[in-house]
């Protein structure tokens, strides 16, 4: 069962952030309004048990986020789920695209306009390469700028 760690909407009102994690897995999603295109958003934050050697097709199809492959994993035994009370949000100036932080640290972000589109979620610093859930959230990603 999910547990929901943070919900915020963004300052336009029109898109909510929600990160959600259960015993297997963590991600961060940006739901749009029903009035906006915008629609759902999802890029993984961690596993929190063994990461799996292959995609979970199985998973996603049962309604459960997948856990990220061993290949693509930092922590491929899985980490210590997050603390709700360290979560935040910072939105960028034009409100669809967000960042999570756990504390000062950036965990993950969902960029707009690219998210979403040819098996690009978002960036997770957790994340190895070009992953399925993530993309790797490299040090000089400019994003880290916009994001300051």
């Amino acid at each position: 069962m999910a547990e929901t760690l943070l919900e915020e909407v963004n300052p336009n009102g029109n898109i909510q952030a929600v990160v959600e994690a259960d015993d297997d897995v963590c991600y961060f999603y940006l739901f749009g309004a029903s009035d906006t295109q915008f629609g759902i958003r999802a890029v993984w934050v961690r596993n929190h048990s063994q990461a799996p050697e292959a995609f979970e097709i199985e998973r996603m199809q049962s309604g459960a986020p997948p856990r990220n492959p061993a290949f693509h994993c930092r922590h491929a035994g899985g980490q210590a789920a997050l603390a709700a009370e360290g979560l935040r949000v910072v939105w960028l100036p034009e409100g669809n695209g967000a960042a999570l932080y756990e504390r000062d640290e950036m965990l993950a972000i969902i960029p707009p306009p690219w998210s979403g589109t040819n098996e690009f979620r978002g960036y997770a610093r957790d994340n190895i390469g070009k992953g399925p859930v993530a993309w790797e959230l490299s040090p000089n990603n400019v994003l880290f700028e916009r994001f300051k």
